[in-house]
């Protein structure tokens, strides 16, 4: 029988504790691996053999036979070193294209050979095993004898079926019992009811060598559940949204410019040094500085998040910078830059940053053009590690990726059933600008799915064009400006804003100060996607 070389190196570890020599054999007629048994069976260390010609161990190897019909050869043959007879079988070695890689010699000592009384040699029995295993990609599995009696099992099997459940373990002793009585290969799947979240797929088959039975080979393969996988990965993917412990995985989409964003991320999040994030309005600025600060060692300490406002209307610069100090030991602050800093706060921040070395800073900044006139030494500092995050125009072709993330995110969190946008709606978002970027998409599908019927399953330009009006500034204006409503909620928000920087975010003390209650004031907080998280 012809052998693939498909996944040879994986059961490297069975091979030597097999009880014949196995030895491959490349094109060139030298050895490439080798088992401990051919070692001891030739009277020498198996790893000093590599890369020796078989012809120079063996009297009459047959190798050339085998490598030019492809046939399998079985003979006796004499190790030159001992004078010590061996049996060997020799077979063609090929690769997944069915060309000839080398060949496969088993071999096991002529007395051994003799002293069996058997039909069938354990060189059967286990070049059968070895024929089973190189046709599969299958790692888990493990080999019987006719009585049931367990030989060998891979590390693979063993973990899976290492478990608390006996009925399970019991089942899979009875399927290979039934196998051995009724001679024939069996699938069989056990899947427990109550989880639903994985299938096991037992396959067991018969080893026979000319008719005899000489024992049965078992694979386990997990069949995964892909839609609850996919719920639960959304479920997950909420609670981190939830949470604000948002990971890599949550930055969606497989743009050149997203992938590098992506990867620079990783590598910064292990550095000390403050990092830049440039980026407009939306494109996820502080997700990705907190994702940052989750994926390095700091995700035990605390994340900060502050506007440079805050230090602007700061009624006392330095208590500002000294409750920094103390809140974001070991941990990040994020700085974004929502108003242009003077050279005293640049100084200030740069003096920080010298001072306390335990804290990570990011920076986010909305346009280039606004480094233009800082403090060269800031600067500088900030300029050493940068990560630019495109706008959604840029990066179009990510539109259906954001699209299905966010449209199952809100199918789950408002339990509606969209399963497609239908083309007329994708064409006419794939012309729009995007001032708001991913903000302003997801607030889109958000809309959709808080306003459409828990039926509906497809959505179009029409269905849109029926829904309320985004309060939103940067998805709704007339022609002649914000409408009344716009601009109130505008305003609101920005109040709102600078309210809770004011108090550093401590939201009993905001909502005093505004004279609502705290539940008010996290609605306020939802309404307007201010992160209840900061604090």
């Amino acid at each position: 029988m012809k052998i693939n070389s498909n996944n040879f190196n994986m059961y490297e570890d069975l091979f030597h504790k097999l009880p014949v020599g196995i030895i491959l054999i490349n094109k060139q007629d030298n050895i490439t691996l080798i088992n401990q048994t051919a070692g001891e069976i030739i009277s020498s260390e198996a790893d000093h053999l590599i890369g020796r010609e078989i012809q120079t161990i063996l009297k009459n190897p047959s190798y050339e036979q085998v490598k030019q019909l492809h046939l399998q050869v079985e003979k006796k043959d004499t190790i030159k070193e001992t004078n010590q007879h061996v049996v060997t079988t020799y077979t063609p070695f090929l690769s997944n294209s069915d060309t000839l890689d080398g060949v496969l010699l088993v071999m096991e000592s002529l007395d051994n050979f003799k002293q069996k009384v058997s039909a069938l040699t354990e060189a059967d029995f286990y070049h059968q095993i070895l024929q089973e295993l190189l046709k599969t990609d299958l790692i888990a599995f493990r080999i019987l004898q006719t009585d049931g009696i367990e030989l060998f099992s891979s590390e693979l099997w063993k973990s899976e079926m290492n478990d608390d459940n006996p009925y399970f373990v019991d089942w899979v002793d009875q399927l290979a019992m039934k196998t051995l009585t009724a001679r024939r290969e069996r699938s069989d799947r056990y899947q427990v009811e109550s989880t639903a979240m994985n299938a096991v797929d037992i396959i067991t088959k018969p080893i026979k060598r000319e008719g005899m039975l000489s024992g049965c080979i078992q694979f386990l393969k997990k069949e995964e559940n892909s839609a609850l996988k996919q719920q639960l990965k959304i479920t997950a993917q909420m609670l981190r949204k939830l949470e604000k412990t948002y990971q890599i995985e949550d930055i969606i989409g497989n743009s050149p410019e997203i992938n590098i964003a992506r990867e620079q991320a990783k590598i910064y999040a292990e550095t000390s040094a403050p990092v830049l994030l440039r980026g407009e309005k939306g494109t996820g600025k502080a997700m990705l500085a907190r994702i940052m600060h989750m994926t390095s060692n700091r995700k035990y300490y605390p994340f900060i998040r502050v506007n440079s406002s805050f230090f602007i209307s700061a009624a006392d610069l330095k208590e500002a910078f000294v409750s920094i100090s103390k809140r974001g030991k070991n941990g990040t602050v994020y700085i974004y830059f929502n108003e242009e800093p003077s050279i005293l706060l640049q100084n200030k921040l740069l003096s920080l940053m010298e001072n306390q070395p335990s804290i990570r800073f990011v920076f986010g900044v909305k346009e280039p053009s606004q480094l233009a006139e800082w403090h060269s030494a800031f600067l500088d500092e900030l300029q050493r590690y940068q990560i630019v995050l495109p706008a959604l125009k840029q990066r179009i072709n990510d539109l259906p990726l954001l699209i299905d993330h966010f449209v199952n995110h809100y199918n789950q969190k408002y339990d509606t059933q969209i399963r497609k946008i239908e083309e007329d709606l994708m064409d006419c978002w794939k012309t729009m600008n995007w001032p708001g970027n991913i903000m302003e998409l997801e607030d889109k599908i958000e809309q959709i799915a808080k306003n459409i019927s828990s039926f509906t399953e497809t959505v179009g330009i029409d269905t849109v064009k029926n829904l309320p009006k985004n309060p939103n500034t940067y998805l709704e204006k007339d022609d002649d400006g914000l409408s009344l409503q716009m601009a109130l909620d505008q305003f609101e928000r920005e109040y709102l804003f600078n309210a809770l920087e004011k108090h550093q975010y401590n939201k009993t003390k905001t909502a005093k100060a505004l004279g609502v209650s705290v539940r008010n004031l996290y609605y306020k907080m939802d309404k307007y996607k201010i992160e209840r998280g900061v604090t």
